[in-house]
């Protein structure tokens, strides 16, 4: 998930650039793309959450598979699912309850 947010990054700096037009259409079309837009809108709750949640994620990891210790890859296999549920999870807990709310004060007046 993170390397498809530093490419879609990377794409929009691109975009500021003289590009020829099919490019930047092609561009706009994939950064555009419904699939995006749930990332778009949990991004900042995302990196919020993240490193909250690896201490969470390596416990319930190694809760859930204690025999997996001697395969490395499985073990990060294993941490790396639990730890994207947990993100996600926490990252729609804090949209939906701390930062949705606060979006909508921003247009009225006090």
């Amino acid at each position: 998930m993170l390397a498809a947010g530093y490419s879609a990054i990377l794409l929009g700096t691109l975009m500021r650039q003289n590009l020829p037009d099919g490019v930047r259409e092609g561009t706009t079309r994939l950064l555009s793309a419904p699939m995006l837009r749930p990332v778009a809108i949990l991004s900042y709750s995302l990196y919020l959450a993240h490193m909250a949640v690896i201490p969470a994620a390596k416990m319930a990891s190694d809760a859930l598979f204690p025999d997996r210790t001697a395969h490395i890859v499985a073990e990060f296999a294993d941490f790396g699912a639990i730890y994207m549920i947990l993100s996600v999870l926490l990252a729609g807990i804090l949209h939906f309850t701390v930062e949705k709310p606060f979006l909508g004060l921003r247009d009225t007046r006090f």
